[in-house]
């Protein structure tokens, strides 16, 4: 016997990693997590995602080094930019 509006769908299913931590320890030595998730979409059009496992993995140091680098033009960009203006209301007298 069916089940309540059960209905037969077809669809595809891959894994893929949506997010990548890395640790930098002082002495310049790097590891990185990989996040993966499952991702599915169902020939009607439903997405899901389920989270599935994290990899961990040893970084070249020169790598861990171009990181560091990227990171220290952003915050010296950031640092350049004047903080915002905030208006103050004036109330009336």
């Amino acid at each position: 016997m069916a089940e309540y509006k059960e209905v037969a769908i077809t669809g595809k299913r891959w894994t893929r990693t949506n997010k990548i931590t890395i640790n930098i320890a002082p002495d310049g030595s790097a590891t990185a997590r990989f996040s993966e998730e499952e991702i599915t979409v169902l020939s009607d059009g439903t997405t899901t995602n389920r989270p599935t496992e994290t990899l961990p993995a040893d970084i070249d140091p020169s790598i861990a080094q171009a990181l560091i680098d990227k990171y220290l033009q952003v915050a010296d960009e950031r640092d350049k930019c004047p903080p915002p203006v905030v208006a103050e209301a004036i109330e009336p007298v």
